[in-house]
């Protein structure tokens, strides 16, 4: 009941500093300061080029119809399928195929830790190299990591498998919504983060 009513209290008041838009503390999106932002043409049209990367804004109609989203939808649905699967069933394999259940413990501990370099690190990365490029690199090696997986019996394969699955997954989980961001803009995409 205390931890609850808690997370009550702390809940509200952090809403009070949750702002929907960066206007709303003076600035623009992607850095771009709001005094410079709103002397650009068509910064408040939805349907306007938008002034940061030339992508056109698309409305939330207008991105469901276009089919390279339900692509991304099905690419992410897929990614979050593995995702689960191999998290929900790290420990229970590691210790069927006779890892101890403190060995299980800690790899299933590693892959969250490692994902926060992946979020960090393929962010940073993706700010350099197409976003495309990198999150199909990410998926690639997803991929590969859940291949060491089937044949974590030998140990060796253990900390690769860790390795290379918890940053691409971290990395995946910070590249699609800014690809969708890059893809149809900005002015619509809490929906169309929130349908994918």
């Amino acid at each position: 009941v205390t931890f609850g009513l808690t997370a009550l209290v702390m809940g509200g008041l952090m809403g009070y500093f949750i702002r929907s838009q960066p206007e709303d503390i003076g600035c623009g999106p992607d850095g771009v300061p709001l005094d410079q932002y709103e002397q650009m043409p068509g910064h408040l049209n939805a349907h306007a080029t938008h002034p940061t990367n030339g992508t056109k804004d698309y409305t939330f109609v207008e991105a469901i119809s276009d089919p390279a989203f339900w692509i991304i939808i099905y690419v992410s649905a897929v990614t979050a399928f593995t995702t689960l699967m191999v998290t929900t069933h790290v420990m229970p394999y590691l210790e069927h195929i006779g890892y101890s259940r403190y060995t299980a413990g800690m790899i299933a501990m590693m892959i969250p830790v490692t994902s926060i370099v992946g979020r960090l690190g393929i962010g940073w990365i993706s700010d350099f190299i197409s976003n495309k490029v990198v999150f199909t690199v990410a998926l690639a090696v997803q991929a590969i990591g859940i291949a060491l997986f089937l044949y974590a019996r030998l140990s060796f394969l253990l900390l690769p498998f860790v390795a290379l699955f918890g940053i691409s997954y971290g990395g995946i989980m910070v590249l699609r919504p800014a690809i969708l961001k890059r893809r149809y803009g900005s002015a619509h995409i809490g929906s169309l983060i929130g349908f994918c």
